[in-house]
This record gives C-alpha cells, structure tokens and sequence, in this order.
C-alpha cells in the first residue's frame, strides 16, 4: 500500500481549502507587488494561484515535516495521549472522539506545538538575529498571531452552530464545547504560518518582490535542500525495504500470532463499550503494548516509537471527518504490521550466529538470556547496535530483523505467562493483557 498521487492531491485540495477560507487571500494581495492582478478573470488573484501551486508543489514534503515535528514534542504529546479516548462508535459525534486535555479536542500527532515549531525553525536555520523580520521572536509571534486567529475562527464557527441548534436546523449535539486548546497549529495552520514566514524572510526585506517566488525559495532552497534521511517520505522505506517477498515470509510464518497479538491490543479498551469492529490500535494503545513487552531502551526511545506509528499510517484526504480523522490517528493490521517492521529497524537485536553460539533458539531467547547473565554485556548491545531513525541496520540482513523483532515480542508474551511453542493462541493474548493491565 501506497500513498498515490490521486490521494495526495485531494489531501493537499482540503488543505488548499481551509488555507484559502483563514483568509491567506488577503495576506497575499497585502505583501505581494501585484497581488490584486486577475488576468484570466476567474476571481481569484493570480498570486494566489501560484501560492497554491508552490504548496502543492512541496505539499508532500511538508505533510511529512509537519509530522515530524509534531512528534518532537514528546513530553507534550505523551500528556496529550493520557486524555485522548479510543475512536468512538458511528453514532457518536467526531467533536466527542477525544476528551479535553492539552491540545484541546485535537488528537495527538495532529498538531505542532511552540516549541515543536521552535526546534523546526532551528534545525532549517529559520531565525536570524541579523533580520530585521525574522528574529526568533518574530518568528514566536507569527506562530501565536497564526494560532490565534485560527482560534477566533473556531470560536466564530461555534457560535455559528450554536445559532443553527437554536433555529432548529441542528441536532442538540452540535451544542457540544470542548475546553479551549493551548498554542498549538495543524497542518494547513503550519502551511499558513510558512506562507507568513516567506513574506518576513523575503518580501518585507525587499530581496523578492513576489509572494510565491519567495515561498518558493523558502521551501526549495532553505528547507528542501536541508532535508535528511529522518525526514524520509514513509513510501520510500516501503518500497525499497517492506514490500519485498523475504519479509512476506517473514510475516507469513508468524501471521496466526500477529493476528491474534493485533486483535487483543486492538480490543485491549473493550470495556469502553465492547470489541472495536474492523480493528485498528490507536497510539495509546500502541505505546502501552511496547512498554508492557519492555521494547523501549537505550536502543530506541518512545518518541522514536511514535514516529514509527506515525509513519505506518497511509495518507489520509479528509481528517475533519469522523471517518478519516479515525483512519488518520489509528493503524489497521496491515499498518501495524509496517510499525513493527519500523521497529525492527531501530532494536539492537543479536545475528543468527550469535543466538547459534548462545545455545539458543530464538532472538528472544537469546536477548533475555543475556540481560539475566550479563547486564553489562547487554546494556552495551543496546548502545552499539541501536540505529538512528531513517537508517537501516547495518548487522542484518533487513528480513531477519524483522523475524528477530517477532521472536522477541513472542517470547516476552510467552515468558509472562509461562508457555513456550512460539504461537500466541487467543486465550494465552486475553491472559496477557489481562496480567498487564492492559484488558478493558
């Protein structure tokens, strides 16, 4: 599974659209030299079009910045995943799907914070004390005056919807308020905010007369041309690494398991009101199941946990919808099935040889063995053989990763409930959910 261009555009479409209704019109025609000029007399500035076009052009690479970043904020986005509830059922409102907490109503994953935004304009060098509009502060407060006015629109929007209830014309629901959310954008919101950036870096300092040309610039020279490998879109590791037939096998071999590993952390929040149908793990609840199998160490964090969640998820067009703003914050087997591939990624896992010498038969096997004989020994594996994020493991082969990353979450589930046999049976799931606390 891909993200197509077909998708790509409608979600850079629903972009384009919110961008365009915050009033980016007005702010285009105000900086830009001729911004008001219509020449193929549609009503629309034609310097509004050419923005356009640039974001559509870069829309891709911004989606996976965005996300990025999003994610950098980990202490943030770890409280906000304490107050957000699992996906609600087809009857319930989207405004109900999370509970207030940090971030308000959003999800987490869905929104970047001051200081996410902060560490984003200092890793592409953004900020210069020598500018006259691109100070740090003068960044800091593009980023509050962004937010605030898209606060003001919600707050507008609401009262709007409270006069429709009133009128009749919506259902009592539509009543329903959600705390007010702390400093933080969404995606069109961080676009919007790039679009002002352009505009302090370069047209308010005379270098580009040009509003598009100078967002151009921006996004090309100044970031795009800085981008690593962390900052990889999520298809190029599919395609070069997951979608290939040893990890099909991989995967095969062990599907019974996995299945039933998915369906018991999927329906680990049933007490909320039953069996989720369709199936799908939040990040909640994913990040519960790493840290009930002890996967997160020296080798890799939590945040790089989320960023391996983040990056299985396939491009999502719509997420105001309840639809896709549950496809947008959740994995299905097949996507969780890629996050555990992401992880093998990043594990220091042992090589074939190695668990051979050991006497042992699985990765598993062999990395608890060698925590309880030699802790030292085993700390220092985790150090020397963890990779860095967008890299891939340079001491396996990519599908024995894999299948070593599988042996150990099994033999983690096994060792807590005392059984061997390398299958997880569905009883043997429910007990161990059960035993974590991770059950209703």
């Amino acid at each position: 599974m891909f993200d197509t261009p077909e998708v790509e555009y409608k979600r850079f479409a629903a972009d384009w659209v919110r961008i365009v209704a915050a009033g980016i019109t007005k702010a285009v025609v105000r900086a830009d030299d001729d911004g008001a000029a219509d020449d193929d007399g549609d009503g629309i500035p034609d310097e509004v079009q050419e923005v356009g076009e640039v974001i559509w052009h870069h829309h891709r690479t911004l989606c996976v910045l965005f996300t990025y970043y999003a994610i950098q904020d980990t202490e943030t986005l770890l409280t906000s995943m304490h107050c957000a509830r699992i996906p609600p059922k087809p009857h319930e409102e989207t405004s109900s799907r999370y509970s207030p907490c940090t971030l308000g109503s959003r999800p987490p994953l869905a929104v970047m914070t001051l200081n996410a935004w902060t560490l984003f304009v200092k890793d592409f060098h953004l900020a210069s004390n020598r500018s006259k509009y691109c100070k740090q502060s003068d960044i800091d407060r593009l980023f509050i005056a962004v937010d605030k006015a898209s606060k003001f629109r919600e707050k507008e929007e609401e009262r709007e919807r409270a006069k429709r209830v009133l009128a009749g014309k919506e259902g009592a629901k539509a009543q329903a308020k959600g705390e007010e959310r702390e400093n933080a954008l969404s995606r069109n919101e961080f676009l919007i905010a790039l679009v002002h950036l352009a505009i302090n870096k370069y047209v308010l300092t005379k270098e580009v007369p040009d509003v598009s040309k100078a967002l151009d610039r921006l996004l090309e020279v100044d970031i795009t041309a800085q981008l690593t490998h962390a900052h990889a879109h999520p298809d190029c590791f599919r395609r070069t690494h997951l979608y290939s037939q040893p990890v099909a096998q991989v995967f095969q071999f062990h599907m019974e398991s996995l299945r039933q590993i998915f369906d018991g952390i999927a329906n680990s929040r049933a007490g909320a009101g039953g069996p989720r149908k369709g199936g799908t793990i939040d990040i909640m609840e994913w990040m519960a199941s790493l840290r009930a199998l002890e996967l997160c160490g020296d080798d890799f964090s939590e945040r790089e946990a989320i960023l391996c969640f983040a990056w299985s998820r396939l491009a999502v067009i719509e997420t105001m919808s309840l639809h896709g703003l549950t496809r947008d914050s959740t994995l299905n087997f097949e996507g969780w099935l890629e996050a555990i591939a992401r992880l093998a990624c990043l594990k220091a896992l042992p090589t074939c040889q190695e668990i051979r010498d050991a006497g042992c038969k699985t990765a598993g096997e062999y990395m608890d063995m060698l925590k309880a004989q030699d802790e030292e020994a085993y700390t220092t594996m985790l150090k020397e053989r963890q990779t860095e994020w967008g890299r891939m493991p340079t001491n396996l082969p990519f599908f024995h990763s894999v299948s070593h990353m599988i042996e150990l979450i099994l033999h983690r589930i096994e060792t807590t409930l005392g059984v061997t046999g390398g299958q997880i049976t569905e009883e043997e799931m429910r007990m161990w959910m059960a035993r974590q606390h991770l059950s209703g």
